[in-house]
């Protein structure tokens, strides 16, 4: 290109409201309402991450965290997914520093059944032990692999250097 052409108008950003308010015993729900198509995505948020694990055990809270996310005690991995994309829907697990929880997504017309499965994976998940060996080997080969990568390596040192080694995110 002679010329590079020239930029247009900057859109405008619309922020959606967010309602706020609680159910039951101190569960606070965040709701944020797109009505322009029939998904409904949500997350079920606990306050406690894998900063708290153990320093004598880091990595614990994510492992199990995604432990039970591989099935319940009626459905294996397989069969959980193989119901899950029958419906278009998903649900899944995750860990962060500061919270782990669950998360949902599924056409409207599918939650009740989406929701039904993940109060099963919590109430009664599979947690099975040949998921676990292979979750562990897998998280295992990562910190591997990621020994021979200098961005991941330089990530995983920053926050030793900012927190320090006492400090949950330091360690």
């Amino acid at each position: 290109r002679a010329e590079q052409p020239k930029p247009g108008p900057v859109p405008e950003v619309v922020v959606p409201d967010v309602e706020t308010f609680e159910v039951g015993k101190g569960v606070t729900v965040h709701l944020v309402e797109r009505k322009s198509l029939p998904v409904v995505a949500m997350s079920m948020v606990f306050p406690i991450g894998v900063a708290s694990d153990s320093p004598k055990k880091p990595g614990v809270r994510s492992l199990c965290t995604s432990l039970m996310g591989e099935g319940t005690k009626s459905m294996d991995k397989a069969a959980f997914e193989a119901a899950q994309a029958d419906l278009g829907a998903s649900v899944g697990t995750f860990a962060t520093m500061e919270m782990s929880g669950v998360k949902v997504r599924a056409l409207k017309r599918n939650l009740a059944p989406t929701l039904d499965w993940m109060m099963e994976m919590l109430q009664k998940p599979g947690l099975r032990r040949g998921d676990f060996q292979r979750l562990k080997k897998a998280r295992q080969t990562g910190i591997t692999q990621a020994k021979a990568q200098p961005l991941r390596v330089a990530g995983r040192l920053f926050p030793h250097f900012i927190y320090g080694d006492k400090h949950p995110r330091g360690q």
